[in-house]
């Protein structure tokens, strides 16, 4: 995997922010679905530690927390499949 990032989301949030940021928004143009005037993809801590082995899950999961404080992505609990949610 190709580790681009957004310099200007590194300076502000850190560096896993700006890859997490960069692997999502990858990933919009392959995988979305286009629900209620957005483009949503699923990703989770596990998943984003498993496309960056060297970011551990807690790492992943407070880059993902970051952007979502920050504005840059928004969390919907669309998924209603209880198993995938752990």
């Amino acid at each position: 995997m190709n580790c681009t990032y957004n310099p200007k989301i590194a300076v502000k949030l850190g560096v896993n922010s700006a890859l997490a940021a960069g692997f999502l928004f990858r990933e919009i143009d392959k995988y979305s679905v286009y629900r209620d005037k957005n483009y949503w993809v699923r990703c989770s801590g596990k998943m984003l530690s498993a496309a960056f082995p060297h970011m551990g899950k807690k790492a992943a999961a407070g880059a993902l927390n970051r952007l979502v404080d920050e504005g840059i992505l928004i969390r919907r609990p669309y998924n209603q499949n209880t198993f995938d949610k752990k």
